[in-house]
């Protein structure tokens, strides 16, 4: 193939050198007139080679992709035949930046995707919301990998309608709630991430709007993150555990907390008889004079010689814990032994088999003061297989919204 004809992989990123929000007048993330200027030859260029992009990043002023549009309108009608990965930033927002370069395109949406045979996965950032930014199209029904999503409750329940062929979604940010059309969305997804970015208070009504008449028969493992701190109302919980129960193939399942209730977490816990990894982090200590992990619910998570008695995540393999969960000790290396020594054939339930654990100690009360010590026994159980940390602050791990999502780009980028 000659190298006029070799497909182009593409990473583009432009800075406009203002570091501050308002920078000799106009905001950080647009360009100004002379930026334009001066850019234009460069979108030009990429237009001129448009059939050969094989992976396309970009990261910059919505201004530039409009850019590259209009060079490549006198192609109409145009095809990418060799996309096959699409990964957008969009740093600007209609709230303070300057106009399109055509303004009567402001509000039209960006087609430069759109027809693209090959394409199969995308990424679209917003790192600032922005209900005003156009649609970019693409053809959803081909996508098959979402790495990064942002959009209000509304957009990503069409992503996940639309998107018919997807199988991993690994960073859903619904950055504002509510707006749920309540409609039926099925999908066939594998694997999907979700983080609820909404700056409000009170999350129910996203988390209710997200997860109401949501089905997917075929999700193996769920990560959520609940970026500031539900009421856990009763409809929210209701909604929440009922899509957890109905999805009966879930293997995997990671939560993060702000905080969380002793009530809503076994309510949680009771929806999910057939998982077999199950990793939490909750950043701030909840009601004090209720543990989480409390002498009843731990009870509950022990496996009994009585037949009848039914126990929670009987199918439990891997256990993570991190942040700042409560814990009666003697009661969890009861339900440890319960799940390894004492069920040495697994005749009770599915065997223990590893053990992650970072957990802070707060010595402001004795019910949430923790000591080394008090789990040398769940050691000797399970050897090699528990790593256990007793820490005076919240581990490293333990990440806020930002780093979680940074987490999952950085492990997309090493893969």
């Amino acid at each position: 193939m000659r190298s006029g004809m070799c497909p182009l992989q593409i990473e583009i990123t432009i800075d406009t050198g203002r570091t501050e929000f308002w920078d000799e007048g106009w905001p950080r993330g647009a360009l100004t007139p002379a930026d334009e200027g001066r850019s234009q030859p460069f979108a030009d260029a990429l237009g001129a080679s448009f059939g050969r992009w094989q992976n396309f990043y970009l990261n910059s002023p919505r201004a530039f992709i409009k850019q590259i549009e209009q060079s490549l309108h006198q192609s109409r009608p145009w095809s990418l035949p060799l996309l096959e990965g699409l990964h957008i930033v969009d740093p600007s927002n209609s709230m303070w930046d300057s106009e399109w370069p055509v303004p009567e395109q402001n509000d039209l949406p960006v087609d430069l995707f759109a027809v693209s045979p090959r394409l199969r996965r995308v990424s679209f950032e917003n790192p600032m919301y922005d209900p005003q930014k156009p649609e970019v199209q693409f053809p959803r029904h081909q996508i098959e990998r979402v790495d990064t999503f942002s959009g209000d409750v509304y957009s990503c329940r069409e992503l996940l309608r639309l998107c018919s062929n997807l199988t991993r979604c690994d960073n859903l940010q619904i950055e504002w709630g509510e707006n749920g059309d309540g409609g039926p969305v099925r999908n066939a997804l594998q694997v999907l991430a979700v983080v609820f970015c909404d700056e409000d208070d009170n999350e129910d009504k996203g988390v209710d709007a997200f997860f109401e008449c949501l089905v997917l028969p075929f999700l193996l493992d769920l990560e959520v993150c609940f970026n500031w701190a539900p009421e856990w109302t009763l409809d929210t919980r209701a909604i929440f555990t009922s899509f957890l129960a109905q999805t009966s193939t879930l293997q995997r399942l990671v939560l993060q907390f702000r905080k969380c209730s002793s009530e809503v977490f076994r309510s949680i816990l009771v929806a999910l008889p057939s998982l077999r990894d199950f990793e939490l982090s909750i950043g701030e200590f909840g009601n004090c004079n209720s543990l989480l992990f409390s002498k009843e619910l731990l009870e509950e998570l022990t496996f009994s010689n009585n037949d009848n008695a039914s126990t929670l995540l009987p199918n439990l393999r891997t256990l993570k814990l991190s942040g700042s969960i409560g814990v009666y000790t003697s009661a969890f290396s009861a339900m440890v032994r319960s799940r390894t020594k004492e069920n040495r054939d697994g005749e009770r339930g599915a065997l223990l088999q590893s053990l992650h654990m970072r957990i802070v100690s707060d010595s402001s009360t004795s019910s949430t003061t923790l000591r080394d010590s008090e789990f040398t026994e769940v050691r000797i159980i399970l050897g090699d297989q528990a790593d256990i940390q007793i820490t005076d602050k919240a581990p490293d791990e333990l990440m806020g919204p930002s780093a979680f999502m940074s987490a999952l780009m950085s492990e997309m980028e090493g893969e």
